[in-house]
């Protein structure tokens, strides 16, 4: 669930004592949940690979070093940078803005680590191409 649909509820926060009843007092497993698909699942459970030090075997070598944490962390800051991301880059932020905005952020992000460095990269060779000035100057030869 991502946000209680009872009428002039505030919505679910993090400041919640219970994870399966809304601030409001409604409980959220009485609430219709919709589906998930199967390309929102398989990223759920690689992010949860990655956070909790499971061997994946999708993991880059070049990662292969760095802690749960951070990579978890480099597939969210990863995924916002690639989708273009303009609001604040925090866990919260990201989170606030819906499940549908968590999904491709983080599958982005996943694709981005998988194939390190490698879309990284494209994406910056294709944003420089695409800011660098156009030249309007021909090499002159000196007579």
């Amino acid at each position: 669930m991502d946000r209680c649909h009872r009428p002039r509820c505030r919505g679910l926060g993090w400041n919640g004592t219970e994870i399966v009843r809304c601030a409001c007092g409604t409980d959220l497993r009485t609430l219709v949940r919709s589906p998930v698909d199967a390309a929102e699942t398989e990223a759920n459970a690689r992010v949860l690979a990655l956070a909790t030090g499971e061997a994946v075997p999708w993991l880059p070598h070049a990662l292969s070093a760095v802690g749960p944490a951070d990579l978890v962390r480099l597939v969210m800051v990863t995924g916002m940078f690639l989708t273009g991301w303009r609001k604040e880059r925090r866990i919260e932020t990201l989170v606030a803005s819906g499940p549908d905005a968590v999904a491709r952020v983080i599958a982005e992000g996943l694709r981005a680590v998988e194939g390190w460095p490698g879309p990284l990269q494209r994406f910056l060779e294709t944003a420089r191409a695409a800011s660098a000035p156009a030249r309007h100057w021909a090499p002159t030869t000196a007579g």
